[in-house]
This record gives C-alpha cells, sequence and structure tokens, in this order.
C-alpha cells in the first residue's frame, strides 16, 4: 500500500511532503479476531529537522491484533428436511400355491359312488397309474418334511356331464386323494375339506380329449 501526507515542519511554516510503502499480511485467528504483519520503507523530505538537507527514512515492522466488534458468526445452515416417507406400496393380490400334483388325473367318471377309499385309488387314476401313485407318494413325503403346511384338498372335473353331477363328482375325487394321504400318514388336522369345484377353473381345453384329460385333477392348495 502506497501511502501519502504532508508533515509540518515546526521550525519553518512551510509543509514537508512524506510518502510511506509498505506491506501487511492478516490472518484471521477467531471469529472475531485478527492477527496482522506489516512492514515497510517511510520517506520525510523534512530538511529543516535533519542535518541532511533532502529529508530522511527509516524501515518499519509491525505486529499487531484486530478485534472486530459486533461481528456475528455466520450462521449454520439449516439441516435438510428428512425425506418424505415412500408411498405406501399396494401388497400384491395373494397367489394360491399349489403341491403340484399336475399328472395326477382321473379316468372319465371315476371314482363311482361308495369307491371312494385310498385302496381303491388305483381303479379311479387314468392310466398309467402307477406314475400317479409314484406323484401322489411324493406329495405325502413334502407334507412330512414340512409340518407346519396345511392344505386344501380340492377336486376338478372335466365339463361333460350336469353340473350338479359334476360336483359330485370333484367331491368323490378330492375325498379319494384326501383319504390317500391320511392312510400314508399325514395327520387329518393339516387338510381342508375334501371340497369339489366341479368343472370350474379348467387348466386344459375343454374342447378337447387331453384338455378334458387334465381338468379330471385334484390339488393340493397351500393356506397362506
Amino acid at each position: 500500500a502506497v501511502m501519502g501526507s504532508h508533515h509540518k515542519n515546526p521550525v519553518d511554516s512551510d509543509w514537508a511532503p512524506a510518502a510511506e510503502l509498505g506491506l501487511g499480511l492478516s490472518k484471521a485467528i477467531t471469529d472475531s479476531s485478527d492477527f496482522r504483519v506489516e512492514g515497510g520503507y517511510r520517506y520525510d523530505w523534512d530538511d529543516k529537522s535533519q542535518t541532511t538537507k533532502s529529508g530522511y527514512g527509516d524501515w518499519f515492522l509491525g505486529l499487531s491484533i484486530v478485534s472486530r466488534f459486533g461481528a456475528v458468526p455466520a450462521a449454520p445452515a439449516p439441516a435438510a428436511a428428512p425425506p418424505p416417507p415412500p408411498a405406501p406400496v399396494e401388497a400384491p393380490a395373494p397367489q394360491k400355491v399349489v403341491i403340484d400334483l399336475r399328472g395326477v388325473n382321473f379316468k372319465f367318471d371315476y371314482p363311482k359312488k361308495g369307491h371312494v377309499h385310498a385302496s381303491e385309488i388305483d381303479k379311479a387314476l387314468a392310466v398309467p397309474t402307477s406314475d400317479s401313485v409314484a406323484i401322489l407318494d411324493q406329495a405325502v413325503d413334502t407334507l412330512k418334511r414340512y409340518p407346519d403346511v396345511h392344505v386344501t384338498v380340492a377336486g376338478y372335473t372335466d365339463a361333460k356331464g350336469k353340473p350338479a353331477y359334476n360336483q359330485a363328482l370333484s367331491e368323490r375325487r378330492a375325498q379319494i386323494v384326501y383319504d390317500y394321504l391320511t392312510s400314508h400318514g399325514v395327520d387329518a388336522s393339516r387338510l381342508e375339506g375334501p371340497i369339489g369345484h366341479g368343472a370350474d377353473n379348467p387348466i386344459g381345453d375343454n374342447a378337447t380329449d387331453a384338455g378334458r384329460a387334465q381338468n379330471r385333477r385334484v390339488e393340493l392348495q397351500v393356506q397362506q
């Protein structure tokens, strides 16, 4: 910084000029105080009070602490607002879980009335009967390995026949599978039914022989 001033000589009524050249550094040490270092050179053209005719000069060094009264520390930034809670997610519709007995199908119009005991299941099942029995045995094993699972035993028919007849037929199919499970060690307290649904909920095309064969079935529907 360069600064100029005039200095009055006490002996002479004239004014004598003076000049100063310096450099300063300042560093904040607290919120309201600075530490400052200044140094420079001053020259005064006073030719009355000194022996030199043209004036005199000197070097200077200064250390100081500067206080800023009334300084207010910057307010802390406001905390970010918490994000809004996520929108509730609509629960998906419950899905029907089935222990798959696909392949356990019944002959047309079987079992007959009065023949729904487990010992007669071979007569009611479609051929090859041994394959269907093997699938039933796998279902028994699954239920034994998962003792907390409860299932509904539900029977179905194809679309041939009157609704009332198909309802009774679907109930007989559920009954014979129910009896097969309990006779092979599955506790009846874990089984709901047996119930029949007639020709409802087909899984095959009732317009074809293959589709109707698929619909003559029993499902083990796991309770949620």
